[in-house]
């Protein structure tokens, strides 16, 4: 896949609506996978969250404060993540 047709597909971590203060890019390889996952995988929406949330929690490791935008995060795809599943 070109970096066009990514483009086109990557989002970022969260819709054009999340307040921008969350989005500082601390989690955008884990916001990468998961719009790739969204969009062009084979993978199920559910997995797709819970792969998600796996990796952002590696990432964040023992920070308090990124363990919760982690979980934060994970709840918003669960709840409104269908609004853009394989669109």
């Amino acid at each position: 896949m070109s970096d066009e047709d990514k483009s086109l597909i990557d989002n970022g971590c969260g819709p054009w609506w999340m307040p921008r203060m969350w989005k500082d890019g601390y989690f955008a390889d884990a916001c990468t996978i998961h719009d790739l996952d969204y969009n062009v995988s084979s993978r199920p929406r559910l997995a797709a969250d819970r792969f998600f949330r796996t990796k952002m929690l590696e990432k964040a490791g023992d920070n308090k404060v990124r363990v919760i935008q982690a979980w934060i995060y994970y709840a918003l795809v669960r709840l409104f993540g269908w609004t853009t599943y394989k669109l």
